[in-house]
């Protein structure tokens, strides 16, 4: 650790009130073109949305801020009040309620103030570094050549529907000879018909799928009688059309690409910074290339 840092240290511990020195320890120092940022172990705590925030979470949130500013990306004060009272609005909220809520965040309302800030800050400059990246584009074309690679497709759908049959229905008829002797479509009620993808059914239950339209696939002795069940109509599985899952190929090709723009980026992120560890082994956050 070089002098300043030691001395900056140092100081921190000695101004602070002794229930807090443990606390309030330097953890890193972020030297940057726009500024030097100075991370406080007591940084390292719930976010305003309750997840627990790592330190390497935090260093990341701490370049992307910097990173904003160097693009002159500034969300001011009362941009940050404005969300908040969009907040209050939409949820119908007081001041004071939201305050509260701030308070059992653990935060004051200036904390949340900034903290929101500094998130608006970090979406704005991922959308101009990372969600404008031109290897996020993905032109038709290459939507349709990852479509004949993998055809997405649609499940067969089996309709089938049931009726009981009392014992006074069959009297002296087995169940067997009492289905040969009537006519099914007028002689028994069916309820209502229900649908069943082909992965929804159940492995005991697979016979459904050898048989036709119209066939009796299984019977079930229940109290007072029978059940059986009818095939009414199966949908065998098709392809998908480009078309109906054009939006759907197009998010997912995007997703994948965006770990590696996003990788890109945060190797240049540190490439622009300088970072001082007080513990040496802290250092390994940043090996992890990982989105937050």
């Amino acid at each position: 650790m070089n002098k300043f840092l030691k001395f900056f240290a140092c100081l921190i511990v000695f101004l602070l009130p002794a229930r807090m020195q443990l606390v309030n320890e330097i953890v890193v120092i972020i030297y940057h073109e726009m500024g030097t940022v100075v991370v406080l172990a007591s940084d390292i705590r719930p976010a305003l949305d309750g997840h627990m925030q790592t330190l390497r979470e935090i260093i990341l949130n701490k370049l992307m801020q910097l990173d904003a500013l160097y693009h002159k990306i500034i969300v001011t004060q009362q941009e940050a009040e404005k969300y908040i009272e969009n907040i209050q609005k939409q949820n119908r909220l007081s001041r004071k309620a939201v305050e509260e809520l701030f308070t059992q965040a653990g935060y004051t309302y200036a904390q949340a103030l900034e903290y929101l800030r500094g998130r608006q800050m970090i979406e704005q400059v991922v959308e101009f570094r990372v969600k404008s990246d031109k290897r996020m584009m993905v032109s038709r074309a290459q939507a349709e050549e990852r479509y004949h690679e993998n055809p997405p497709m649609i499940e067969a759908i089996y309709t089938l529907a049931i009726a009981f049959i009392s014992q006074e229905q069959l009297g002296k008829n087995t169940l067997s000879d009492y289905l040969k002797i009537i006519t099914i479509d007028s002689d028994l009620q069916f309820d209502e018909p229900f649908d069943l993808k082909e992965s929804e059914i159940a492995d005991d239950r697979k016979i459904i799928l050898t048989h036709k339209e119209g066939e009796i696939v299984f019977t079930e002795a229940v109290d007072g009688g029978f059940e059986i069940t009818r095939l009414i109509k199966k949908i065998p599985a098709k392809v998908k059309p480009f078309d109906d899952c054009y939006m759907e190929i197009v998010t997912k090709m995007r997703q994948e690409r965006l770990k590696e723009v996003f990788e890109s980026y945060y190797k240049l992120l540190l490439s622009q910074a300088t970072l001082r560890f007080t513990h040496p082994e802290d250092a390994k956050v940043l090996e992890s290339t990982e989105m937050i």
